[in-house]
């Protein structure tokens, strides 16, 4: 089989697979025989922020020797993007190989059929199920992982925490929740409560937890299953966050750790946000070097956020040319915080488009409420959950244009385009990666 067949197959499994239990994703796992199971694994869940604080432990711990593997998602041009050791993603060869790995598991078994495998150190009699996208996905990089052997694996959950694929493994050394907000509540719950409990599911007996605290209702979930685990909860609050300075080359800002101290850090960004993702990371590395899992000084953390970078994070692809994944409330008011403080002396001209799933009214509300932006070009994405450009655009006032495919409507900012004017894409990841994938092409 080749990459690309490989590729289509996936594409093709949610079309008659849906997600499995957490017991069935187990189940699989244990018939792969536990791959990785020995691995030092950070277990990272939460509505927005996740890819950026995987992306700067990424560096830090990279930058002070260690090999670090990532599972993350979503991809934006492909999907070995979701799979990588360092910055080097999977390559096609090692993908092909753990894609027939999972495949030869499921062998010639009938989809849903009750076997006798060891879970957890004990004989059980199990459901054997096809693995849905993101399961076979999760599954392929375990087995990638065994194979590599790295010091720490980095598992990003796909959409909740409790009921996560991810969540099958079953030790991991630290669990991390950033940011909650509302977000997939089909799935999750309509409440932030509810919410914050499905992330706080990933949390095991005796894993210490890190979480962004800047809700009193997130924090007393937190806090009271960090108690019912028997572990300790280590919040990191907004207000902690000191001195923060956005200037052409970055952001500087200063944050008090109990083990580093007071210290000041700098960000090669201009996206406000990612200075809460950078302190849970900081947060996140202190609490590993008070546990005697890596040895990492100050100058060393300090060097590793500044080279951290996270693609379609208020990415500068091309001067005064920004992609930012902001893709719910939570994520266009960050969004919005960051262009604020980003320096125009001409226009600002935003390109955007969502997918149906999202709350994509107060989206277009909060932005066309702004005032931050001279023109609205508005676009359909290459999707199936796709918001059609009309609908969108009906959504915004004067000052737009209308285009039906993305990468018309990205050739139509450039032109427009003049020397002091920016130019900001947001709304959806897929819309970062189609015009990623627009430009490489």
């Amino acid at each position: 089989m080749t990459y690309h067949e490989a590729e289509q197959y996936l594409f093709q499994i949610p079309k008659f697979k849906k997600k499995s239990t957490l017991e069935d994703t187990r189940a699989f796992y244990a018939l792969l025989g536990c791959p990785a199971k020995d691995c030092k694994v950070i277990h990272v869940a939460g509505t927005n922020g996740k890819g950026s604080v995987c992306s700067y432990l990424m560096s830090v711990l990279t930058q002070a020797g260690y090999r670090v593997g990532s599972f993350t998602s979503p991809h934006l041009v492909t999907t070995r993007e979701r799979i990588r050791i360092g910055r080097e993603l999977i390559t096609e060869e090692d993908f092909v190989d753990c894609f027939e790995k999972v495949k030869n598991c499921i062998g010639g078994r009938d989809v849903d059929t009750k076997e006798q495998i060891t879970v957890a150190d004990r004989k059980a009699e199990v459901t054997i199920t096809h693995p849905s996208y993101f399961e076979y996905l999760y599954f392929m990089a375990m087995l990638y992982f065994e194979k590599q052997k790295p010091d720490f694996i980095l598992l990003e959950t796909g959409l909740g925490g409790r009921k996560d694929a991810t969540n099958s493994f079953p030790n991991p050394v630290l669990s991390i929740i950033t940011k909650i907000g509302i977000d997939h509540t089909e799935y999750l719950g309509a409440s932030l409560e509810e919410i914050a409990g499905e992330k706080a599911g990933i949390v095991k007996k005796g894993t210490d937890l890190v979480y962004f605290a800047d809700n009193d209702i997130v924090s007393l979930v937190m806090e009271n299953m960090a108690k019912s685990k028997e572990t300790r909860a280590f919040p990191v609050k907004k207000t902690d966050l000191i001195s923060q300075k956005v200037h052409e080359k970055g952001i500087d800002f200063s944050y008090d750790t109990r083990y580093y101290g007071n210290s000041v850090f700098h960000l090669s960004t201009q996206a406000l946000y990612q200075c809460e993702n950078a302190a849970i990371a900081i947060e996140s590395i202190a609490v590993l070097q008070e546990k005697q899992l890596v040895n990492i000084r100050l100058e060393t953390l300090q060097k590793g956020l500044l080279l951290a970078k996270w693609e379609g994070r208020m990415e500068e692809i091309a001067p005064d040319i920004y992609l930012d994944g902001a893709h719910n409330e939570d994520g266009i008011q960050a969004f919005l915080e960051t262009v604020r403080e980003c320096p125009c002396k001409g226009r600002r001209i935003l390109l955007f488009s969502v997918v149906a799933d999202k709350e994509y009214e107060k989206m277009a509300e909060m932005l066309r409420g702004s005032g931050l932006f001279d023109l609205v070009v508005l676009t359909s994405l290459q999707n199936s959950r796709a918001v059609s450009a009309e609908e969108i655009a009906s959504l915004f006032g004067a000052n737009k244009m209308v285009f039906g495919q993305s990468h018309e409507a990205y050739e139509f900012c450039l032109k427009e385009k003049e020397k002091e004017d920016q130019v900001f894409v947001a709304g959806s990841l897929y819309l970062v990666g189609q015009i990623k994938e627009y430009i490489i092409k």
